[in-house]
């Protein structure tokens, strides 16, 4: 560690002191902006990294001009009394680079994420090993965000069970305001939030038993995520954990009739907080309807289908948003998994990842929330998902894969784990490709996937909330497709083998 000069004591004269230095809209780190001082001066500045951004309540970004009498300016997040500021080396680790974050420990003792610098502020070891320098003094050179990324006093755990739930909720869908509002966000790159050991977990699995459409493994695949659930925190009591399947022995509230799915999604999302780490996984049949609101860029709601389809209707991706993302708070985490044809955008998530070009794609007509979702889904909205028999029975291709490539990579990054599902498909020669989207931008080769909190005694956090607002937004409207136009079987599997189709679903359109 190496000393660098202080800065000067604060001067007296009205001139000495910091300014906020709003950043334009569209303009980034590394960018010259003009800034005239309070005694009138002009200079350049470059906008700093993001790291030493803050934010005012509205979302508008900002960082600190300290200037003094002679005006000669310097960006700081620091306040001007601070004691002497000291550097200290990072060490960058081997196979990480610009833009990834790293954990660091200050010789006070503090621990702050800091953002790898861009190779042109690398200082090289005689060895060859590279490290940048970080500031010190207070850690304010740390972003200062008005949220924090721990709880002091973990929540209780959750008390309500599906029984007494179910006796007093109702299945109505209530849909979300329409329009867009804007909400506190911080940028990518910001410290995750430590989960708070709470785990909730639905599971549906449908076979249809009895009908032309009738499937053999969506039982098995609900049973399967059960066991991986267990082994990896979730408790199996009636607060914690929910199957509904259509095993004929079990009593009616756990029939996955439309009804009792609804009753179940509220039942997961009742007091979600901050630090809660949720799952969903649906196996079963799905579909596909015309979308008259013109928002689904291929002209279809995607649709899971209950068991009473043929009186109540079809669930949509629409409702599915409403109930299960929308509703989440910021800093709760639910991860999905469903199992059923045309189940790429199943939940509307505005983000698609493209495994090949590690990036990800922004929805056409974007719906947007304030919690950290991800979706992992058997196919592309256009494909249809396989009923395979496995070692342990008849199962969904999607599941199979998925709990395979669970069991082989532990501590693995999201991008890790979607290359290992889509290999354990094509081992299968089974030609569907698995989709991930999400509610949130992250850099998905550097972060943990994990169904816990923990994996391998690696905490798996959860991403903040990135986005500035959170609604759905248009912006460009999209004919409603013809059913059956460019689709087997009519975009809908229970209609292509002759049961009766139900001709606008009940819940399809509901959320406008």
């Amino acid at each position: 560690m190496s000393s660098s000069a202080p800065p000067p004591p604060p001067s007296s004269s009205s001139t000495s002191g910091t300014m906020k230095v709003h950043i334009p809209a569209g303009m980034r780190s590394g960018q010259k902006l003009k800034v005239r001082s309070p005694a009138g001066d002009e200079v350049v500045k470059t906008i700093p990294n993001q790291s030493e951004w803050s934010y005012e309540i509205d979302g508008r970004p900002y960082f600190r001009l300290q200037f003094g009498p002679s005006q000669t300016a310097a960006a700081s997040t620091a306040s001007p009394a601070m004691s002497a500021a000291s550097t200290m080396k990072v060490h960058i680790p081997n196979g990480m680079g610009p833009g990834q974050r790293i954990k660091v420990r200050s010789p006070t003792g503090s621990e702050v994420v800091k953002t790898i610098p861009n190779q042109s502020e690398w200082s090289y070891e005689i060895d060859g090993r590279p490290f940048f320098r970080m500031a010190f003094g207070d850690e304010s050179n740390a972003a200062n965000y008005s949220y924090s990324t721990t709880l002091s006093t973990p929540p209780p755990p959750h008390s309500t069970t599906w029984r007494e739930f179910h006796t007093r909720a109702s299945s109505r869908y209530n849909p979300p305001p329409i329009g867009m509002k804007p909400v506190q966000h911080v940028p990518r790159g910001v410290s995750s939030i430590t989960p708070n050991g709470r785990h909730k977990s639905l599971l549906i699995g449908i076979n249809y038993t009895g009908t032309r459409a009738a499937l053999r493994g969506c039982i098995n695949d609900a049973k399967n995520m059960q066991t991986l659930l267990l082994k990896n925190g979730f408790p199996n009591d009636g607060s914690h954990m929910l199957m509904l399947t259509d095993e004929r022995h079990r009593g009616s509230e756990y029939q996955p009739n439309a009804s009792n799915i609804m009753k179940a999604m509220s039942w997961l999302m009742k007091d979600a907080q901050k630090g809660d780490v949720l799952f969903f996984h649906f196996s079963g049949h799905g579909g596909q309807v015309p979308d008259k609101t013109g928002h689904e860029a291929d002209g279809f709601n995607e649709t899971l289908i209950p068991l009473d389809h043929t009186r109540a209707g079809q669930i949509s991706d629409d409702v599915l948003w409403g109930s299960l993302v929308y509703n989440l708070p910021e800093g709760a985490r639910l991860t999905a998994l469903m199992d059923m044809c045309h189940s790429g955008t199943g939940l509307d998530l505005p983000y698609d990842y493209n495994v090949n070009t590690r990036r990800w794609t922004e929805d056409v007509n974007p719906a947007h929330s304030r919690g950290d979702v991800v979706l992992f889904s058997g196919c592309e909205d256009s494909q249809t998902s396989a009923d395979v028999q496995g070692y342990s029975g008849a199962g969904g291709a999607m599941t199979l894969a998925f709990t395979k490539a669970y069991q082989q990579c532990s501590s693995s990054t999201y991008h890790e784990f979607l290359s290992v599902v889509k290999r354990e498909l094509r081992k299968k020669r089974h030609s569907q490709r698995p989709q991930l989207t999400s509610s949130q931008q992250f850099d998905a080769s550097s972060r943990i996937f994990s169904l816990g909190h923990d994996n391998g005694g690696i905490t798996s956090m959860i991403e903040p909330n990135h986005n500035p607002q959170v609604g759905r937004q248009k912006r460009r409207h999209v004919r409603p497709a013809r059913q059956g136009f460019g689709r087997a079987g009519g975009g809908n599997d229970l209609f292509g083998l002759g049961i009766a189709a139900v001709g606008a679903a009940l819940f399809a359109d509901a959320l406008f």
